[in-house]
């Protein structure tokens, strides 16, 4: 679906995207439904058009985990970018400095809450595709191989430690 033209948009295929329809699942079906499979995130950087900047929820969460004694690994995402560039994994601080640094360009991002204990096979982190072709939109024809296709996402199996990143 993310190489139609125009699908992005209207799918989940940016990461922005996905970003907003999770907080209309949250308002819709409430947070402990959502939050169970998708770990917070936040949309940071210029506020334009249909984009809601929301650097000062970040910022108040941040400061709230400051208070509870608790830190926490981002990941940031920036929205300009694809097949893992612009992707790092920060502490609470870092992500907190590059949000307000972020905050004076026309650059935007998604930090989302780091999940330290992924799903793996055999303990490595993998992601998985599933290949469709659209011949006719109206009618809508669309052919799937009935098999999904599964990629390891490195040479070596997942660790947690903070050496790791």
């Amino acid at each position: 679906i993310n190489m139609l033209p125009g699908a992005a948009k209207l799918l989940l295929g940016d990461k922005d995207v996905f970003h907003q329809s999770a907080a209309r699942a949250r308002k819709r079906f409430g947070s402990n439904e959502i939050d169970s499979f998708v770990p917070w995130s936040f949309l940071v950087g210029s506020n334009n058009d249909n984009t809601t900047d929301e650097t000062s929820l970040f910022e108040r969460r941040i400061h709230d985990m400051e208070n509870d004694n608790v830190d926490i690994s981002w990941i940031w995402k920036e929205l300009s970018s694809w097949s893992g560039d612009g992707v790092n994994v920060l502490s609470s601080e870092d992500a907190l400095k590059r949000v307000q640094s972020i905050a004076a360009t026309k650059k935007k991002a998604v930090v989302q809450k780091y999940i330290h204990n992924p799903l793996t096979l055999d303990g490595y982190k993998f992601d998985t595709r599933w290949w469709a072709l659209i011949t006719s939109i109206t009618p809508l024809r669309v052919y799937m191989l009935p098999d999904a296709y599964l990629r390891v996402a490195s040479t070596s199996k997942y660790d947690s430690s903070p050496e790791y990143f």
